[in-house]
């Protein structure tokens, strides 16, 4: 149902980029009849087969795509792999949705489930892992798994330091590329010291 205060559908097995342009389509005419403005609800396109991992840089660009979600559980069906979710079979999908995402401007996407519930271990090792490829975050099955993301994907105390640090001695020393303790602080260095900055502010609203 869409109504006021929906801000998100998430859109499970799609295949092409026309049936998300279907679903926006539909989307400004339902939006205006709840007196919405049409463009409010964003999409989060799960991507579980193969082909919508080929064709995720399409995606990623259509209309209202807010992130791409990936599902692990049934790509490696479609794909007859009898392998881990977050294993070497699914290695380069879970890449692809960073590039494409990145490539379109929209949000880093979100991991897969972690199936196993009692697996708390397992969990922040996934999650952990989806971290370092580039992934915003990490879908869940049950309340309990969230503190475990919650963990991971947030930034830590010590990050928030040394982003700061980094800041503090850009502001000191200007933009241009220069040395802090030894390390060189370069644009890349500096955006990531923002962005994690960005997350943790975003966290707290």
């Amino acid at each position: 149902m869409i109504a006021p205060g929906l801000t998100g559908v998430r859109l499970p097995k799609i295949g092409s980029a026309e049936e998300v342009r279907a679903v926006a389509g539909a989307l400004d005419e339902l939006e205006r009849s709840a007196g919405m403005v049409p463009g409010t609800v964003l999409l989060y396109l799960s991507i579980e087969t193969a082909a919508a991992a080929l064709a995720a840089a399409e995606l990623a660009g259509a209309p209202r795509v807010a992130r791409l979600v990936f599902g692990a559980t049934d790509f490696l069906a479609d794909i007859a792999s009898p392998g881990a979710t977050d294993g070497p079979a699914s290695a380069l999908a879970r890449g692809m949705l960073v590039l494409a995402s990145r490539a379109a401007g929209i949000g880093a996407p979100v991991d897969c489930v972690h199936t196993a519930l009692d697996d708390q271990e397992g969990l922040l090792r996934s999650a952990r892992s989806a971290r370092e490829l580039g992934y915003f975050g990490k879908s869940v099955i049950h309340p309990r798994q969230i503190p475990a993301v919650h963990e991971v994907f947030t930034p830590s105390a010590a990050e928030l330091s040394e982003a700061r640090r980094v800041l503090a001695h850009v502001e000191a020393h200007g933009d241009g590329a220069s040395a802090l303790d030894g390390q060189m602080i370069d644009a890349a260095v500096v955006a990531r010291a923002r962005r994690l900055l960005a997350i943790s502010e975003a966290s707290r609203g």
